[in-house]
């Protein structure tokens, strides 16, 4: 049947390429080569994911070969997902000891792998150098300026997250070796170090992480596990635009900056988190797209500094709405790399419980620079930018956003009522309910908050005695119910919490977890008479 119907790599090799291409460009040569899939060409090969051995001690690298031949006892140029021309250190030469091709519990030892063709390599420490993906080059062939293929993204974002101790405090050492192994073997999975010391390992869902968490139990440390109650991951961001302008001074007082922030449209901050904009701001197809798609104003679409947070999506904006007559343009450009790191630092741990920050365009409005080096370093410059966009989204109605799972659910035509029930107990609701063409089948959709989908599946088996299938995706993220800033909110203890003091319950619990004191507040961001002055108009509180 693959024979049959199965796409040709001959024929497909150039596609799978350009899918797996950056902006940068190949060598023609090379270009040449892959267009043609040809084996004698000089080789380019990418691992797209590391594949464990049976005994989990080790990782073989799953290559796939564009060009060329990959030869077992040869020596190939590594580049991992950070190498490009000006930071050349995520670079290693490696001594390739066998090629296999994969055949599902088999592996066949073979003396190369053909452009085309997908197979396995083994090298001394060759999985300690690729975490999740790398570009393979000849070495002889090799010059620093070839670029990488396309880095891992997520498809979906990892939204479900538990935090893990060893039960044996003496074990820290192998729990974070075993972690190290997981991140190798579960490349979906992102794993961080909490404030309070516990280690957060995010994964896509329940099974997901009862899958990883086996395997780290059984496969990758052999110690005993303290696993929290299941979380999920939030995001902040802002209902309106900042409703005062509020300077900020860096803490050597020479230095300030004034932003504002303002929503993003939602089917822009969409794009951006899909990929389907691209994200340098130095290229004129970002500020074209801008215009045309999105009705910016050339102004605007030019005016763009920069993306971020770079580990969460990018779905911040920071642009630059400063006039030539008002601001030093050239000590703005001399900030301009200090700015954007403190601005991706803000976007990457938000004000309400440090979780990153969607949906939100940061505008500088006014700058003041010293034209002191000494005093305008990057530590002044930094802090006073995450400080700045802190109070531009406290002035703009911040809200807490949740992660939504789409529930598809496959039954009998009589479980339907029955299944409405329990979604809508756990503040979901059901958008569909039709029948499966040919069959007695009914396939029902829904949507339900992650944090309110733990046991969800379960429940659905043990009502409807095995009789219905569950499966559940990341489709969206949605306003939490509440004001995340309301301090009279009624938060009961020991009971479940109204709605409308949901966004404050999940801000305060967060919170906690993560070590940080009191509840979020403008007061945090300003001086005392600032915050004074505020209060006194009755906006803030």
């Amino acid at each position: 049947m693959i024979q049959s119907y199965g796409v040709s790599p001959i024929e497909n090799n150039i596609n799978a390429f350009q899918y797996n291409q950056t902006n940068l460009e190949f060598p023609e040569q090379s270009l040449s080569s892959v267009q043609k899939c040809d084996s004698s060409g000089p080789l380019i090969a990418k691992v797209s994911r590391l594949v464990n051995t049976s005994d989990g001690s080790r990782f073989y690298a799953e290559v796939r070969v564009f060009s060329g031949t990959l030869k077992s006892k040869s020596s190939v140029i590594l580049l991992g997902e950070t190498y490009s021309s000006e930071f050349n250190e995520d670079m290693k030469i490696q001594k390739i000891k066998k090629t296999f091709l994969n055949d599902t519990r088999y592996r066949i030892e073979v003396g190369e792998i053909p452009a085309g063709a997908i197979g396995l390599i083994s090298g001394h420490e060759i999985d300690t150098f690729i975490t999740r993906t790398a570009t393979i080059y000849d070495e002889d062939a090799f010059k620093p300026n070839f670029p990488i293929l396309k880095p891992f993204k997520h498809v979906i974002q990892p939204v479900f997250k538990v935090a893990v101790q060893p039960e044996n405090p003496s074990d820290m050492g192998s729990l974070i070796s075993g972690l190290k192994m997981i991140s190798r073997e579960y490349a979906g999975c992102e794993i961080t170090v909490e404030e309070g010391g516990d280690q957060a390992i995010s994964g896509y869902s329940e099974l997901y992480l009862d899958c990883l968490l086996h395997d780290l139990r059984k496969l990758y440390s052999n110690i005993d596990i303290k696993v929290s109650d299941p979380m999920t991951r939030f995001a902040e961001t802002c209902a309106d635009t900042s409703m005062v302008k509020l300077p900020t001074n860096s803490v050597n007082g020479h230095n300030s900056i004034t932003i504002i922030a303002e929503p993003l449209d939602e089917e822009l901050t969409n794009d951006i988190a899909s990929g389907k904009l691209p994200l340098d701001p130095k290229t004129r197809k970002l500020s074209k797209i801008l215009r045309k798609r999105y009705q910016w104003d050339s102004l605007a679409a030019r005016s763009v500094w920069a993306f971020g947070p770079l580990e969460n999506h990018s779905v911040c904006i920071l642009c630059d709405d400063t006039l030539p007559d008002e601001v030093d343009k050239e000590r703005l450009l001399f900030a301009r790399d200090s700015i954007i790191q403190g601005f991706r630092w803000a976007s990457r741990e938000g004000p309400l419980c440090e979780e990153p920050i969607r949906g939100v365009r940061f505008r500088i409005i006014d700058v003041g620079i010293s034209s002191d080096y000494n005093e305008a370093n990057g530590a002044q410059l930094i802090q006073m930018t995450r400080q700045a966009c802190y109070c531009a989204i406290m002035t703009a109605t911040p809200q807490l956003l949740e992660p939504v799972f789409k529930v598809d659910m496959t039954s009998n035509g009589s479980l339907g009522k029955s299944l409405s029930k329990i979604i809508s107990k756990r503040r979901g609701r059901v958008v569909s309910d039709k029948p499966v063409d040919g069959t007695q089948l009914f396939r029902i959709t829904g949507f339900v908050p992650v944090i309110d989908s733990v046991g969800l599946e379960t429940d659905i088996r043990l009502l409807t005695q095995g009789k219905a299938m569950c499966e559940m995706t990341f489709a969206k993220w949605q306003t939490a119910p509440g004001d995340p800033l309301d301090k009279s909110c009624y938060l009961p203890i020991l009971r479940p919490v109204p709605i409308a003091s949901l966004a404050r319950d999940f801000t305060l619990k967060t919170r906690k977890r993560k070590g940080l004191d009191g509840g979020p507040t403008l007061e945090n961001y300003v001086d005392h008479e600032t915050w004074e002055k505020l209060r006194a108009t009755n906006l803030f509180v």
